[in-house]
């Protein structure tokens, strides 16, 4: 009984104190946080470098020259873009690509690539692909891109595994 008066007399005591605490005064507003980040990645002009491994009628490295243009429409990314290759294996290719994408967040996007081009080892082909562009500041952007080839005079298909920075202006 008394483990029961005292339990009772420490639950009153501390109730009490709640009660006699009066309203709580009111918090000034906080100004709002600094936003020193502003995304790029989002459209425009952009130019870089990728580079990577290409593989089809031979198998090498490869470095590839980017310009193109992105025009944002909300989350939808379209854009048309020129690349020009040149592989250790001792191909030199032009292609022209549209692209297509979504913008996960103000810095991720992911794209689906088609176009046409023309090698001088191959002739004319058709390729398809994905790439993810990540904006990390400053006006650059890192690309990971994957692209299958098609060629279309009869040679081994192709593929393309290449990631570089952009810079977007």
């Amino acid at each position: 009984m008394l483990r029961f008066a005292v339990s009772l007399a420490c639950l009153t005591l501390s109730s009490v104190g709640a009660a006699f605490a009066g309203p709580m005064p009111a918090l000034p507003d906080l100004p709002p946080l600094p936003s020193d980040y502003a995304p790029q990645g989002q459209g425009g002009f952009y130019a870089g470098i990728l580079t990577g491994y290409v593989h089809g009628a031979e198998d090498g490295l490869g470095l590839s020259a980017v310009i193109g243009n992105t025009y944002p429409a909300a989350d939808l990314l379209f854009g048309l873009e020129a690349q020009v290759l040149a592989a250790t294996s001792g191909d030199l290719a032009l292609e022209g690509l549209f692209r297509g994408g979504y913008a996960l967040t103000d810095t991720l996007s992911v794209f689906a690539v088609a176009g046409a081009g023309y090698s001088i080892k191959t002739g004319t082909f058709l390729s398809v692909g994905a790439s993810l562009d990540a904006d990390v500041g400053g006006g650059w952007l890192f690309r990971a891109d994957y692209r299958y080839s098609h060629d279309l005079d009869g040679g081994p298909a192709g593929h393309k595994a290449m990631a570089g920075l952009l810079h977007t202006f």
